[in-house]
């Protein structure tokens, strides 16, 4: 299985994501980097990349959940007929070209 790297966090007060968005926004999206926002020293928000949010929205996904409560019980039940790596592949496959058709629309 693939190591990811650690990406970086930056904490931000509003005023300074305010006169630094642009730069912020490049970071993020080149970089991969977290930002997090502060109002009067305490975290108020978070800034990630569009990929990231995807990811994020896809776990809050309903039907995904209940699709990977099924391949639980299944591979409990020892009748996975795939490996994990094939599964992964087919997997990332899948939800890049569920990606590609939603920034298309």
């Amino acid at each position: 299985m693939r190591r990811q790297k650690k990406r970086p966090v930056r904490r931000l007060s509003i005023s300074k994501l305010r006169s630094q968005i642009s730069n912020i926004v490049e970071r993020v999206n080149k970089n991969r980097e977290y930002i997090v926002i502060e109002k009067n020293g305490e975290p108020v928000a978070g800034v990630v990349g569009l990929d990231e949010l995807d990811d994020i929205l896809e776990v809050r996904d309903e039907k995904l959940n209940v699709q990977i409560a099924e391949g639980w019980v299944e591979y409990k039940r020892g009748e996975l007929k795939k490996t994990g790596q094939q599964f992964l592949d087919e997997l990332r496959t899948e939800l890049h070209g569920e990606r590609r058709k939603r920034k298309a629309a």
